[in-house]
C-alpha cells in the first residue's frame, strides 16, 4: 500500500514500544498529571471515531476542506450540551469530538481510507481513554493523540495488507 519492500516489518512493534515507554515516562512527571489516575469512560471516547469519519467525509466527499470540516464538527460538538444543560455526559464529549475531528482532517487517497480513519479513531480512543490524567493542561494533547492513532492505523493496515 505505502511501502513495497519488507524492510519496515519492525516499524509497528518498535513504534508501539516507544509510545509505551513515553506513556510510562509521562506517569512519572509529577507536575504534568494528577496524583490519582483517572480513566475516561468508553461512552465518551466512542465519539472519537464517529467525529473522525464525519470530518473526513465533510473534508473529502463534500469538499469543504480540512479546516472548515474541523471547525464545523468541533463547533457542533461544543454545542451538544444545549440539548440537555443538566447532562454531565454531554458536557464531557467536546474534547473527544475535537480529537476525532483532527483525525478527519487527513486527505488520504488510498483504497481502504475509511478503514484507516475508523481504526485511527479507535486507536486514538484507546489512548484517550488511558491518558485522561497525563499531561493535564498541556496544549496539543488532542492533536498528538490523533496523530498517534492515525500513525498506528496506517502502519497496521500496511502491515496486514502485505
Amino acid at each position: 500500500m505505502f511501502a513495497q519492500t519488507g524492510q519496515n516489518d519492525v516499524a509497528l512493534p518498535v513504534l508501539l514500544l516507544v509510545v509505551a515507554a513515553l506513556l510510562l515516562g509521562g506517569y512519572r512527571l509529577k507536575n504534568l498529571h494528577q496524583t490519582n489516575l483517572h480513566f475516561e469512560k468508553v461512552g465518551v471516547v466512542i465519539w472519537i471515531p464517529i467525529a473522525a469519519l464525519f470530518t473526513y467525509w465533510l473534508n473529502n466527499a463534500v469538499g469543504w476542506g480540512p479546516v472548515l470540516s474541523l471547525g464545523v464538527v468541533g463547533t457542533l460538538g461544543s454545542y451538544l450540551y444545549l440539548f440537555d444543560r443538566q447532562s454531565a455526559y454531554l458536557k464531557e464529549i467536546p474534547p473527544p469530538i475535537y480529537c476525532g475531528a483532527f483525525i478527519g482532517m487527513s486527505s488520504l487517497q488510498v483504497q481502504d481510507v475509511y478503514l484507516i480513519i475508523g481504526l485511527a479513531g479507535l486507536f486514538a480512543a484507546v489512548m484517550y481513554l488511558l491518558t485522561k490524567s497525563i499531561l493535564v493542561g498541556v496544549g496539543g494533547k488532542m492533536g498528538t493523540l490523533a496523530f498517534i492513532g492515525f500513525l498506528f492505523s496506517v502502519l497496521l493496515v500496511e502491515w496486514l495488507l502485505r
